[in-house]
């Protein structure tokens, strides 16, 4: 290779390393412009250390190749002779330079560093995408402490290797050992985040429903393109390094000039295409384009809708439909649903038929929640935490889905596995369905800030989602477990406000008194009723079977103003409700 061709090479990648250095020091400064919620969360916190190293390892690699320039320079006959058998690259990482060698060593470990920070991130995220809700404040701050004490610890033993390593290179020729590390590494993450990938798609969480609206997970999206970096631009370098490091110089230098070089600009963009994936969003993007869009485009009512939709901080990627996301409510009415006998049916059914059977739950549920203006809190396993705007389009939900899951096509080798999906019938001509498929429990509970105190209301910083915090959640999580698998449980105040406003419901219906729960742990007693449409009220004798119904003649109930028991109510005042 001529001199002057070998100039070029090493001013690209002083260019390259530079270009990084500058991306993830503006990514640096983009995450310090958050201030507080980098302490909030530790997603961001984990990142911003993950982008802190990368600078650094940046700017330790625009610094080594800056001295290997002018120590070339500064021996223009000795790089005339230097032998073309031996790659650019481990020719000058191997420099007899002492600064050169500390520059070399300080950037292979802080590429380590890095990935390993990343690695942490990746867990992070693939835990917030696993179960979709947040450790709360307290915990995330817990957590923010100990990867503070991490990150102290792990830039002093940074320090520390470099200087070693820099001081017994002549001896061990620690760079060669560095540099197996750091393929070593490279090849760490790409397994893990693949795992993690895997799993999270797996389990069906490449999908995510912020605001009642379907869309690609954020988390699930930056884990991949977190995996794309690593493949684009460490991959071919880490193949390259490896084999010049496990086979023989003659044989493994055949590899052209050119496509060895490519790798190693790919592998020092790195960092700058890192900061972009783990930094950058819509919100930024907008921002920075906003100034050169022609004027037609930025006064159009779509650009408008889009950047307002974007800037109010709605997480997801930007998608179109016909539905309009649904706001979290103030003032929620607080659905939680549960598979009954779920524990016993996942530990007979096999891994293929319990995903199966689980989407076709997941997708009844998730799909009437924009019908209904309901917004998905989170979910727990099979479980679902649900907020409506009101109590008619909650009661209205539980009906339709629980119709829904009586008709849904479901596997046949589901029929008869337990006992709680068992196919029952009524004894009668017509032989009416009842039970069939997966029976879900539903409890429906509203906030109510005079009785049950303030609901604290909480938005992620990273998913976007919201969440709630009070006695009146803690509340509607009893309701939820108190029924069996197909029925709808009520606390006292729906029950009474569906006995004020009846017309709301779209079916004929009754309340009924169900029992009395005492919540020792809450120091409170929880009056509940059940909610019975009148298309499902042929299961009131399998749910008395179960001895989970009780009438009013068991006890005295004379507190309960208005009589609920036996009332049916219509839409309609003209059709009568016949048993």
């Amino acid at each position: 290779m001529h001199f002057n061709d070998r100039n070029e090479w090493l001013y690209a990648f002083q260019i390259c390393s530079l270009s990084s250095l500058l991306c993830t020091f503006a990514a640096c400064i983009y995450m310090q412009r958050l201030k507080g919620d980098i302490l909030r969360s530790s997603v961001r916190f984990v990142m911003l250390c993950s982008l802190s190293a990368s600078t650094l390892s940046s700017a330790a690699a625009f610094l080594f190749n800056l001295s290997i320039v002018l120590s070339k320079r500064r021996a223009d006959t000795q790089l005339e002779e230097a032998s073309t058998t031996e790659p650019m690259v481990l020719q000058e990482r191997s420099s007899s330079n002492p600064d050169s060698t500390f520059l070399f060593v300080l950037h292979n470990v802080l590429y380590i560093l890095t990935t390993c920070w990343v690695l942490v991130v990746a867990g992070e995220l693939f835990q917030l995408a696993s179960v979709t809700i947040d450790r709360g404040e307290k915990s995330e701050r817990a957590v923010i402490k100990k990867y503070s004490v991490m990150a102290v610890v792990l830039l002093g033993v940074v320090t520390g290797a470099s200087c070693t390593a820099t001081l017994i290179e002549k001896k061990t020729h620690s760079h060669l050992k560095l540099m197996i590390a750091e393929q070593a590494c490279t090849t760490i993450a790409i397994v893990s985040l693949t795992v993690l990938l895997i799993i999270l798609k797996r389990r069906g969480r490449q999908f995510e429903h912020l605001h009642g609206v379907a869309t690609a997970s954020p988390l699930y999206h930056r884990l991949k393109l977190i995996l794309l970096v690593y493949i684009i631009f460490t991959l071919p370098f880490c193949v390259l390094q490896t084999k010049l490091l496990l086979f023989d110089q003659d044989k493994a230098f055949r590899v052209p000039d050119t496509v060895s070089h490519i790798a190693i600009i790919l592998h020092y963009f790195f960092g700058g295409a890192l900061a972009f994936v783990m930094s950058a969003s819509q919100e930024c993007c907008f921002i920075a384009l906003r100034p050169i869009l022609p004027a037609r485009i930025k006064g159009s009512a779509r650009f408008q809708d889009v950047l307002d939709n974007v800037l109010s901080g709605h997480g997801g990627i930007i998608q179109y439909s016909e539905h309009v996301p649904i706001d979290p409510p103030t003032r929620p009415i607080f659905v939680f649903t549960d598979i009954e006998g779920s524990s016993e049916l996942w530990s007979k059914a096999t891994e293929g038929f319990i995903d199966q059977a689980q989407q076709i739950h997941d997708d009844i549920l998730r799909s009437n929640l924009l019908l209904y203006n309901g917004y998905e809190i989170t979910t727990a396993g099979d479980a679902f935490y649900l907020a409506f705007h009101s109590i008619d389009d909650a009661i209205n939900y539980c009906c339709a889905v629980q119709v829904e899951l009586l008709k849904a096509k479901w596997p046949k080798s589901l029929e008869g596995l337990t006992t709680s999906t068992q196919t029952i019938r009524k004894a009668c001509l017509r032989r009416t369905l009842l039970f069939r498929g997966l029976r879900v429990r539903m409890g429906v509970h509203d906030a109510n800030e005079e009785a049950e105190g303030k609901v604290v209301i909480h938005r992620h910083p990273v998913t976007g989602k919201t969440n709630y915090m009070g006695l009146s959640e803690m509340i509607a999580q009893e309701v939820g477990d108190t029924g069996n698998g197909g029925q709808i449980v009520v606390s006292k105040r729906v029950a009474l406000w569906l006995e004020e406003n009846p017309l709301t419901i779209s079916t004929c219906f009754k309340c009924k008194y169900l029992s009395m729960r005492t919540l020792t742990h809450l120091d409170l007693s929880l009056e509940l009723y059940e909610f019975i449409p009148k298309m499902l009220q042929s299961r009131q004798a399998i749910f008395a079977a179960c001895g989970a119904q009780k009438t009013l003649a068991r006890g005295s109930h004379d507190h309960f103003a208005i009589s609920l028991t036996d009332r049916m109510t219509t839409s309609d005042p003209t059709i009568e409700l016949k048993s």
